[in-house]
């Protein structure tokens, strides 16, 4: 530290250590004159002294240049901005100059899709879990990364806005604006505010799992009812009952076997087979006209059918439940 003191200190300019946060980062005030801390001034400088640790101590280093500060309360705001500026590029190059004016933009722009991305997927998806683990390491890259209040301010406010767009419900609404105007209006992220939009974001998301799920059991309600109505009609298909339904015959599928556990088509043959068994027990109707009313066409191709799951023909299954009776 000796070593970088006593070179870093060039005509009017003077250096002071401030900390050693842990083994390989070490924090310097540097004072100077308006004009010397010009960045066109004040960059030679560090290169001589990246020059120097390079050469003469032959090692790797980042130097980082955090913001001007005009008063000894704004010295904090430009450490983190300097702790900021190692993270980001430790993560880019081995060794080299970097300026938190230079890469403040760039790394908003590289953290934020992925958070807001991975937020929205919970909130999608209903997937609460996801949500509260993108929040905490969040809440990690903040305390741990020293991110800047701009950088902090900015995230959580992508995440509000963008989660304006899946809000239903008008108190959840207003809960969010809430915690946007709590935001614009406070200096700069805490516990509190991370705390609340955790929770909206998770509200929003169990929202929307609700109303989807509601939504699925009225769709699913309106196949059941579409597929009894026509289950008689020997032109009901997949294709009709997706029309029917004012969906396409693919999501149809997707849905279906997903909601029943079975395909469409397997659904309408059970309940066909149902009723065809239930005319063999109950009538004495030939099984040709028990065909053609239960929406059967193929009287051989049904037998066959009928023989594989029973395990005897049709007639003999009325045979059967006759001599039982």
């Amino acid at each position: 530290m000796n070593y970088i003191d006593q070179h870093l200190e060039i005509d009017d300019m003077q250096c002071y250590i401030l900390s050693r946060k842990k083994p390989g980062h070490i924090f310097m005030l540097v004072n100077a004159s308006e004009e010397t801390l010009l960045w066109e001034n004040f960059e030679p400088v560090l290169k001589n002294l990246y020059n120097k640790i390079q050469n003469d101590l032959n090692i790797g280093a980042i130097i980082a240049a955090g913001s001007i500060c005009n008063s000894v309360l704004q010295i904090p705001d430009s450490e983190r901005e300097a702790m900021s500026c190692i993270y980001y590029g430790s993560s880019k190059i081995s060794s080299g100059i970097i300026r938190y004016n230079d890469i403040d933009v760039k790394y908003i722009t590289d953290i934020i899709p992925d958070v807001t991305a991975t937020i929205v997927r919970g909130v999608k998806s209903g997937n609460t879990g996801e949500i509260q683990n993108v929040m905490s390491d969040l809440r990690m890259k903040f305390k741990v990364n020293y991110l800047s209040r701009q950088q902090q301010s900015f995230i959580i406010y992508d995440i509000l806005t963008t989660m304006q767009k899946y809000i239903d419900s008008p108190v959840l609404s207003e809960q969010l604006n809430e915690i946007l105007s709590y935001l614009l209006n406070i200096n700069a992220v805490n516990d509190e505010i991370l705390s609340a939009v955790e929770d909206i974001c998770i509200a929003i998301a169990n929202q929307r799992k609700e109303t989807q799920s509601s939504k699925n059991n009225e769709l699913l309600d309106a196949i059941k009812n579409y597929i009894m109505e026509h289950l008689c009609d020997s032109m009901l298909s997949l294709d009709s009952i997706a029309e029917g339904c004012g969906i396409s015959s693919s999501y149809l599928s997707r849905f279906f076997k997903a909601n029943m556990g079975c395909t469409t088509m397997q659904y309408v043959e059970s309940l066909r087979m149902d009723m065809v068994k239930d005319k063999l027990r109950n009538t004495d109707d030939p099984l040709k006209k028990i065909l053609t009313e239960t929406g059967y066409v193929d009287q051989s191709g049904f037998i066959r059918r009928f023989k594989q799951l029973e395990g005897m023909t049709p007639i003999s299954y009325r045979k059967s439940y006759r001599e039982m009776a």
